[in-house]
């Protein structure tokens, strides 16, 4: 594999992303499908902590879970991005000028991650500011005339929808940005992967899923079919079974409650079940069934980071974001906005989400031969993750394939 590897140990920041990730989870809606980046929101949120200081900065970094970080926050996140960055590998190829299989590089996966930030045009920006964020954050800087909303509106969804490859294109909308409007912080990532075992077509079949935990609702759905070695644990004391469905450096990590335990197994998954579970799996031979889905979703932040703690830097009176300009008063952190969707085939798996920050003035183990089902044909929890950084890029609850 030829990538440049992290230059520090970010062990820790992905440690306290994660869970910041599940702590956003337990603040989203408990009903319905569910889907997000925590990593998308923790970049716009790192960023702002760059600018953000005295009681401000500690909240955003407490809620973040970095304060032990310091200084050197910034520089973890950088690092973060160039681990994330896509990489390559090796396979075999025909080649047709030399007639011939050979060894070639190939992609691993498509994963784009990028960050920006849309200035008032004339606004006081502070040179320090405007260079950790293109150095650190590698953002993208652009000056935009809030006075303008849907013209503003328009550059920002612009921007977000050629980095997602046009999977998000509306993120924010006049009502969102205001004439007090005088930065906007933006995120978006698009992550396109196949399975590293790939599910046949042919043996796609509609089955049935059911809606609720008493099974009394049920749909149909197209559900795939592959039988192989999966990395699998099965925790009878906590009530679910899960297995790593691998792509190529990456995984998704699908949770299967029990029937009757989806409320208990939704308040116990955390950072910390998540790499309990990666630490337990153990390979065996599956048949797994999963349905073909898709889920996209948008949220207000804004309560959610209040329910985190995160007060200071939404209350224009005493936000302090004396690191961004040398004119801060009355400046804060009016809303967080964040879409996100996912589609997952027999091919792979492809994901996009978007996060922006406007800141205003004013189950039991089977016995017997042959390979242990795994049918996934009632609500589950999912995630995406980096096998090698460990980050957590997507949570996910799908409690209806079809929505």
């Amino acid at each position: 594999m030829t990538h440049s590897g992290p230059t520090i140990d970010i062990g820790q920041l992905t440690r306290a992303l994660n869970t910041f990730g599940f702590e956003v989870y337990h603040q989203l809606p408990r009903e319905g499908n569910c889907f997000f980046s925590p990593l998308s929101i923790a970049m716009v949120l790192g960023a702002l902590v760059a600018g953000a200081r005295g009681d401000t900065r500690e909240e955003l970094e407490r809620a973040l879970g970095t304060l032990d970080l310091g200084t050197s926050l910034p520089e973890r996140f950088s690092t973060l991005l160039k681990g994330l960055h896509q990489r390559h590998g090796l396979t075999h190829a025909w080649d047709q000028e030399h007639g011939d299989v050979r060894r070639v590089e190939k992609d691993l996966f498509l994963l784009r991650l990028a960050n920006g930030l849309f200035v008032q045009t004339g606004y006081p920006l502070r040179a320090a500011y405007h260079e950790l964020l293109r150095g650190s954050f590698h953002a993208d800087l652009a000056a935009v005339d809030f006075a303008r909303p849907e013209e503003a509106a328009s550059r920002i969804n612009s921007w977000v929808s050629n980095r997602t490859d046009e999977r998000i294109n509306q993120i924010v909308w006049r009502g969102s940005i205001t004439p007090i409007t005088r930065l906007v912080l933006a995120n978006a990532v698009y992550f396109l992967a196949e399975w590293a075992d790939q599910f046949s077509k042919e043996e796609t079949r509609r089955e049935r899923f059911y809606l609720t935990e008493s099974a009394e609702t049920s749909c149909e759905v197209p559900m795939m079919h592959l039988t192989t070695g999966f990395r699998h644990v099965v925790d009878v004391d906590r009530g679910f079974e899960a297995i790593c469905i691998p792509y190529c450096a990456m995984s998704m990590l699908v949770v299967l409650p029990e029937r009757g335990r989806l409320a208990d197994v939704h308040q116990a998954v955390d950072a910390a079940l998540v790499e309990d579970i990666v630490a337990r799996a153990r390979r065996r031979q599956i048949a797994l069934g999963l349905p073909r889905f898709q889920v996209e979703t948008g949220y207000a932040l804004r309560k959610v980071f209040e329910k985190l703690g995160v007060r200071t830097a939404l209350d224009a009176d005493r936000a302090d974001f004396g690191g961004i300009t040398d004119e801060p008063a009355g400046l804060f952190l009016s809303e967080v906005l964040h879409r996100a969707r996912i589609r997952v085939d027999e091919y792979g798996t492809e994901a996009a989400a978007a996060t922006v920050g406007i800141v205003s003035r004013e189950m039991a183990p089977r016995s017997g031969e042959g390979p242990d089902p795994f049918i996934v044909d009632r609500p589950f929890l999912f995630v995406v993750r980096d096998d090698e950084t460990n980050a957590v890029l997507f949570v996910g609850r799908v409690t209806d394939p079809l929505e």
